[in-house]
């Protein structure tokens, strides 16, 4: 089994949590600081109401004023075919756009284009510059698949050292994807000592935001660990969700 490497369509099945595909919708390419201007905001309502029609009347005058946001909002329609048709081109433009002024979750998307072929010839090299430029701005979803070519060496030197650090960086932001990674790297022992306690607890908290594939970890790690292990990686769960994921 390999460490999960999210798409932008995968559903991450949840009870109840922010993490359905809908939820997910500001942390993918919206972001959730820049959700609430009143223009954008009633787009991105009419997108969640499948509204799209109305989506693309509020946001193309806003990207074609220069609205990174609104421009990333439209590459995203073209990307998955919402309310128009599927077009990874017109995709690609309106993310270059965004992301050319800086706007991280564009550089996401960019790279996640060039990471899997989808409208652009393959290139991981690519795909690395364009996460880096949004994983150093702290976006925790290019963080993660940053993480994931380290991890695999993708377009780089394969370092589960690098791997790690960003992983940890986007688990500590609640990105459920990346703290099954990390949980991932603890069992293996890649990067870092093997810790089954560690991946216990990375996992369990990955699956109370919401990620199954967590969750079915977890229970086969339960197996394994002793009593006094599991008692221990259940508490220091209990203990890295209270502390917002920092310093676990």
């Amino acid at each position: 089994m390999l460490p999960a490497h999210l798409s932008p369509t995968q559903k991450l099945k949840s009870s109840g949590s922010f993490f359905s595909y809908l939820g997910i919708l500001c942390f993918l390419f919206l972001w959730t600081e820049n959700c609430f201007g009143s223009d954008f905001f009633i787009g991105q309502e009419s997108y969640r109401e499948k509204n799209y029609k109305k989506a693309i009347e509020i946001w193309q005058p806003l990207a074609n004023n220069g609205n990174m946001r609104a421009q990333n909002g439209l590459g995203a329609m073209f990307f998955f075919g919402r309310g128009v048709q599927q077009d990874y081109q017109l995709a690609l433009q309106w993310y270059t756009l965004a992301a050319k002024q800086n706007y991280p979750l564009a550089q996401n998307n960019i790279g996640w284009m060039y990471d899997n072929g989808l409208g652009v010839k393959k290139n991981y090299k690519t795909a690395v510059h364009w996460y880096s430029l949004a994983a150093e701005q702290g976006d925790a979803v290019s963080q993660n698949n940053l993480g994931w070519l380290y991890d695999k060496g993708n377009g780089v030197t394969q370092n589960y050292q690098t791997a790690f650090k960003w992983y940890k960086r986007s688990s500590e932001q609640g990105w459920p994807v990346a703290q099954f990674n990390l949980g991932w790297l603890y069992s293996k022992g890649h990067g870092v000592d093997k810790d089954l306690v560690r991946a216990y607890m990375w996992w369990h908290n990955s699956g109370t935001l919401g990620y199954d594939h967590a969750r079915k970890h977890k229970r086969l790690l339960e197996k394994e660990l002793k009593p006094v292990a599991l008692a221990k990686a259940k508490y220091l769960a209990r203990e890295c969700s209270i502390k917002k994921y920092k310093e676990c």
